[in-house]
């Protein structure tokens, strides 16, 4: 089995750090992973990342790194597989880390694809690829500008990071943050708990879908770049929950 989790006692039940292992391929420059569902296979000489439906072995994406630079494949398959596992979660209520089990094989490659492009994103930051980032975020999130920038602090020691962006109806959104997914998280719930608001009560609404959008977005980019972030302690936390509540009622 090539993904795993280690345990850690924190609080409410155990909770697992997310880990994700390869078996190399092709003298090291290929990669083999299994995930929940989904198979991942790197072609080290095509720069290709096929990913398929582990039960079924039927092909659902087939990516072309060559591209991508600066590239790490097995760290993309990691925040891949990671966005599959939230994905899994958010369409089965915290009952599954399996997507292919949330709905017909179908329908699974356009989720896939999504889940592609947000894990392509925290691979950009995680890459120090700040220009890349931002330049996708905000051409697809039709916004004037969007830039995730590392400044120079006073303590050589310490990061500072700053993510500012500014919309269509100009207003305009900087935070700070010592990470990059820090300051991410900090700036998509700033964006819903009181951009979005602005932009309802001062414009004609047409921008408060997209900001509700990408607030979603980089709410999952952040926990894809956040190590102690695993999908499995949502559902540790529910099943033990659902255990509590029908220990509470008698069954």
């Amino acid at each position: 089995m090539l993904k795993s989790h280690t345990q850690k006692s924190v609080g409410y039940g155990y909770f697992m750090h997310f880990e994700f292992y390869c078996k190399e391929t092709d003298g090291g420059i290929g990669f083999e992973a299994r995930g929940y569902g989904l198979s991942y296979i790197y072609d080290g000489q095509t720069l290709t990342l096929d990913i398929l439906h582990r039960a079924w072995n039927r092909p659902l994406l087939l990516i072309d790194l060559g591209g991508i630079f600066p590239r790490n494949p097995k760290l993309l398959a990691e925040f891949i597989e990671k966005a599959c596992q939230i994905s899994a979660l958010l369409y089965s209520s915290n009952q599954t880390l399996n997507l292919c089990e949330t709905m017909h094989i179908e329908k699974l490659g356009p989720i896939v694809k999504t889940m592609v492009e947000i894990a392509g994103l925290a691979h950009d930051v995680e890459m120090k690829n700040y220009k890349g980032f931002s330049e996708k975020i905000m051409k697809n999130h039709a916004l004037k500008s969007f830039a995730l920038e590392e400044l120079s602090a006073r303590d050589k020691k310490s990061r500072l990071f700053r993510l500012s962006y500014m919309t269509e109806n100009l207003d305009h959104i900087s935070l700070t943050g010592t990470s990059p997914g820090l300051v991410i998280k900090k700036i998509a719930e700033k964006t819903m708990s009181e951009v979005i608001a602005i932009e309802l009560s001062h414009h004609s609404g047409q921008i408060a879908p997209m900001l509700m959008a990408l607030a979603a977005r980089l709410i999952t980019v952040s926990r894809l770049l956040d190590k102690n972030f695993d999908p499995g302690d949502r559902l540790l936390i529910a099943k033990e929950k659902m255990d509590e509540s029908r220990t509470n009622k008698g069954f």
